[in-house]
């Protein structure tokens, strides 16, 4: 198609130079400039078609045209009248030589808009990176970059390639379906991936077979290699593969440092966990100790002065053992509800449960627990499916009431309230007492709930269960967190996604 355009542009030049000269000479009957014509006629084919074989072709037949159209005898090709051979002669090197310059012209300016357009690329595809946040994003990427600029099917081995197990392809065509992955191309491929030198590519680094195969290298570490069948040999020419070569570079470099940051993130991860086992083991400590002081002591005290006790001190010190066996119990069923959370994944089981029939539920469990309790409820009146693990939320429930009653030294009711915002639904406990200490704000849900200035043996904290619902709300993806309330006492706010929602940060001191 291209050859065709070229000869149409070519031989429209020159005949619209051959009528232009023919008219030029009946008008003026001067043949001296007929050859100028010719020669812009030779300069627009060179500048109007790709390569320099057209411009040369229009130097020889404008010069042959001369001498048959316009050089006596007319109509006859004849160089061998005095003369004329140095003129002819003098007349094709001219031609050669705008001709030659012309097309150098246009090839230098084909090769720079070439270059421009690949580096526009660059800076899109090198912008994308930057925002890229994960490596199957930058990998997705890469593919279809590459396969718009070459117009060929690609494949990016992230493994060596003879073990064929990870491996992304993409095809131009669908008849190029598994040519990438066939023995000979694999084992190509291979030589490539091995090929781990530095970032600096050269010939030696790169595979031939029915494709073109470069490795993503940096920092002396391979990150895969990118095979590409069929790549066109126009793209060999004006650095184009350097170009592309620099491309994989930048993504080679975009991958590592993605790999960084997943390492950064995971690290992360692992130290909160390991605080978050620290700060329970350091609850736990706290919170065995206390009751099991107070049963060893009564139980000691029972035994030793039996004799001396009356009917009332002894079930006194038995109502006293019963309480802290009590507290016990709660405390192991705590406990048993964290093991419900998946280990290293600090993931739990969600499904979508009704808002109402949780809540009631903890409301339950509590009356059993403190028949005299007094909490006020407020829920949406719309029918509610939240997904949860409805046994851990109804933990975490119960856990906040139990604390308000416990610790808040008030007679006032507590409330408990629940409000659908349509992406997230929050929970309110709300006690109207002596309010929290600002020191206990920070870490209150990392085991440092107890009051410092309060007395070590005074009261069974509340530690080990805020830490456990710190654990159980960020398992289902929520917030957690902890304030005093204008109007006085303590307030403690949770938040769990609806369906296909997301949390928004909304207090100071907020978790997870």
């Amino acid at each position: 198609m291209s050859v065709l355009r070229n000869s149409i542009k070519t031989f429209s030049l020159l005949v619209g130079a051959t009528l232009l000269a023919y008219l030029y000479t009946k008008v003026t009957a001067n043949h001296t400039n007929v050859a100028i014509i010719y020669i812009l006629a030779i300069f627009l084919t060179a500048r109007f078609t790709s390569g320099y074989f057209w411009g040369i072709l229009a130097s020889i037949i404008g010069v042959v045209g001369v001498n048959y159209f316009f050089t006596y005898p007319f109509l006859q090709i004849d160089f061998t009248i005095n003369g004329y051979p140095v003129t002819f002669l003098g007349l094709l090197t001219i031609a050669f030589i705008t001709s030659g310059m012309t097309a150098h012209v246009t090839e230098r300016n084909k090769i720079i808009s070439e270059r421009e357009e690949m580096t526009h690329k660059l800076n899109d595809i090198n912008n994308q990176l930057l925002i890229s946040d994960r490596v199957d994003q930058i990998i997705e990427l890469t593919l279809n970059t590459v396969i718009d600029f070459t117009k060929s099917s690609v494949i990016f081995h992230k493994t060596d390639p003879l073990k064929k197990i990870n491996y992304i392809e993409k095809l131009y065509s669908d008849e190029d379906r598994e040519m990438l992955t066939t023995p000979h191309e694999l084992e190509r491929a291979h030589w490539a991936f091995s090929k781990v030198q530095n970032s600096d590519f050269s010939s030696s680094d790169i595979a031939y077979g029915s494709g073109l195969y470069l490795p993503l290298i940096s920092h002396e570490h391979i990150w895969g290699v990118i095979g590409i069948y069929h790549f066109p040999t126009t793209l060999y020419k004006n650095n184009t593969l350097t170009l592309l070569k620099l491309m994989l570079t930048q993504v080679a470099m975009a991958i590592e440092r993605q790999h960084l940051v997943d390492e950064h993130h995971q690290l992360a991860l692992e130290t909160e966990k390991e605080k978050m086992r620290a700060n329970l083991l350091r609850a736990v400590s706290h919170d065995l100790r206390t009751p099991l002081t107070s049963i060893i002591g009564a139980g000691a005290t029972y035994l030793e002065n039996k004799t001396y006790l009356n009917d009332e001190e002894q079930d006194d010190l038995v109502k006293h053992i019963l309480e802290d066996a009590n507290w016990l119990l709660h405390m192991v069923e705590n406990l048993l509800s964290i093991t419900r959370i998946k280990e290293g994944q600090v993931k739990v089981n969600k499904t979508p449960e009704p808002l109402e029939e949780v809540v009631s539920e903890a409301i339950l469990r509590l009356k059993k627990r403190y028949p005299k309790s007094n909490v006020n409820v407020k829920v949406p009146d719309t029918f509610l499916m939240i997904p949860m693990d409805a046994t851990l939320i109804e933990q975490v429930i119960l856990n906040l009431l139990e604390n308000a009653l416990k610790y808040a030294h008030s007679k006032k009711p507590i409330e408990l309230i629940v409000t659908d915002d349509t992406t997230h639904v929050t929970f309110r406990i709300i006690d109207h007492g002596i309010g929290l200490a600002e020191e206990q704000l920070e870490g209150i849900f990392d085991g440092n709930a107890l009051n410092p200035k309060a007395q070590s043996d005074s009261s069974k904290g509340m530690g080990i269960g805020l830490s456990i619902c710190k654990t159980i709300v960020c398992a289902h993806g929520g917030r957690i967190s902890a304030q005093n309330h204008i109007a006085g006492g303590a307030e403690f706010i949770f938040t769990l996604p609806s369906q296909g929602g997301s949390i928004h940060e909304q207090n100071v001191y907020t978790h997870c």
